[in-house]
Formats: C-alpha cells, sequence, structure tokens
C-alpha cells in the first residue's frame, strides 16, 4: 500500500494503520493539520510522537492561520497503558458533551502496550477495556488509530477486529550497508 493512501475519514468508522516507520506519521501530520484548518482535533499521543513543529510548517506552507488552527489542536499524551486508557475514557466522555465531532488521532497506540513491566495479563485486560470506548467514540467522530506491529499479536489482532477499516503498510527496506573494505 502507498504511504499517500491515507483514509477520508468519516464518522462512525473506527480506522486503523498498521505501519512499521515513523514516515506515516506525515502523512498523519498532514491530514491532522488539514483537518485543524477547519475545527478541533483531539490528538492522543502514545509514544510522544506528535511534533507540533511539523505540523505549523505545513500549515504555514497552506498560508492557513497558524496560530488558529494550532489552537483547535488538542494534545494529550499517555506514557503508560493505565494513562492511555483513561485518556480515551475521557475524550468518550467529552465527545457525549460535545455538539460538535472532533476527529479523534491516537498515535502509537499499542506502544503504552508494550511495557514488560506490567504482565501482559493486565496489558490484555486494560486493552479489552479500552477498545469499547474506541469504538464508542468512533459512534460520534472519526477515529483514527494508528500502531506500529505488536510483539505480541493477540494485542494487534484484537485492535484489528475492534477496527472498520485496516490499512497495512509493509516494511520500508533497508538500503544495502556499503563497505569500503572487505574483511
Amino acid at each position: 500500500m502507498r504511504m499517500d493512501s491515507l483514509p477520508v475519514l468519516a464518522s462512525n468508522r473506527l480506522y486503523l494503520i498498521v505501519h512499521p516507520h515513523p514516515r506515516v506519521y506525515q502523512q498523519l501530520f498532514i491530514l491532522c493539520a488539514g483537518l485543524a484548518q477547519r475545527g478541533p482535533v483531539l490528538v492522543v499521543d502514545g509514544n510522544n510522537c506528535f511534533d507540533a513543529y511539523l505540523v505549523a510548517r505545513l500549515l504555514r506552507q497552506h498560508n492557513a492561520e497558524v496560530s488558529a488552527s494550532l489552537k483547535r489542536l488538542r494534545v494529550a499524551r499517555a506514557f503508560t497503558c493505565y494513562q492511555m486508557v483513561a485518556l480515551i475514557g475521557e475524550a468518550c466522555l467529552q465527545q457525549l458533551a460535545r455538539a460538535d465531532s472532533e476527529p479523534v488521532f491516537v498515535l502509537d497506540f499499542l506502544a503504552m502496550f508494550r511495557d514488560e513491566a506490567i504482565p501482559l495479563s493486565e496489558r490484555r485486560r486494560l486493552l479489552k477495556a479500552c477498545l469499547p470506548d474506541l469504538r464508542s467514540l468512533s459512534q460520534r467522530t472519526p477515529v483514527l488509530v494508528c500502531t506500529r506491529p505488536a510483539d505480541e499479536p493477540d494485542l494487534l489482532e484484537s485492535l484489528v477486529r475492534a477496527a472498520d477499516e485496516v490499512q497495512t503498510f509493509a516494511p520500508v527496506p533497508e538500503p544495502p550497508v556499503l563497505r569500503l573494505f572487505t574483511e
């Protein structure tokens, strides 16, 4: 699948993008910047990968009102799987109280569920508790979740089953290592 083929977001859809490399984020940030020009956007950042400077640059390139657009972006960062579950639950409650919908981007979602200091059974339980909130949130507004392939395949499989639409990007091959001298 090509990197420039991100979905067109629609309400009542939970989109999942599975990607093995950070270049996908640039495409997501372009989409996020475009949406922020028109209205509020919530970004739930699961691995401290949201680049506000890049989004501001993208807005400047499109001659957008950078300051006004950036004010429409709300960024919430999770540093543990517990915080991710709480942020998704909070976003769900906030959407219930809002008259208008606010697209939601969840970046590197499963990164928070890779913490080996937390038993795998607890991480599975937390993920299972979070998925209904993602589904409920997607009934009110477009929700785009992106993640890297999981070390525990059952975590990714649970997320894939919850999604309405899944796009998987193939790994970019590593360039060959050039050696000046042979051994």
